[in-house]
């Protein structure tokens, strides 16, 4: 049997990338003493370690499991299919990769708006909407 991987609807970052932010969560998740949180985000540093394979389609998170070879679970509006206590690491991931789409489009917000300080002002506004609409269309 061939195994078919769809291209994803919203980008996904690097796994490097993904596995810092996750060690920034549990670092503070850990100084805040929320155990429950860091157990959740060690979880999934562990399965991204392993390789665990996931993409974005039409809205859900689909997600390749750690331990089960071939099994795929669902994450979507805040529930998933796998049978882990929640909340799982499918959650914690799919709530990292939204906030690292949210800050990329922050940071491409801020970016448009040192680029054209020195440009006319009626160009700002048409410049800023173009970028703003780029940035943004991985949320649609």
């Amino acid at each position: 049997m061939q195994t078919i991987y769809h291209p994803s609807d919203l980008p996904i970052p690097p796994a490097s990338l993904i596995l810092a932010r996750v060690a920034e969560l549990r670092a503070d998740a850990t100084h805040q003493r929320d155990t429950e949180r860091a157990r959740q985000l060690g979880h999934l540093h562990d399965a991204l370690k392993a390789g665990i394979r996931m993409t974005w389609v039409l809205g859900d998170l689909l997600v390749s499991s750690a331990s089960t070879p071939g099994v795929v679970y669902t994450v979507s509006c805040g529930d998933c299919t796998c049978p882990a206590r929640k909340p799982c690491k499918h959650l914690a991931l799919a709530e990292v990769l939204l906030d690292m789409l949210d800050t990329q489009a922050g940071d491409a917000d801020l970016e448009a708006d040192c680029d054209e300080l020195d440009a006319p002002l009626w160009s700002v506004g048409r410049v800023l909407g173009q970028r703003l609409t780029m940035a943004r269309r991985a949320y649609l």
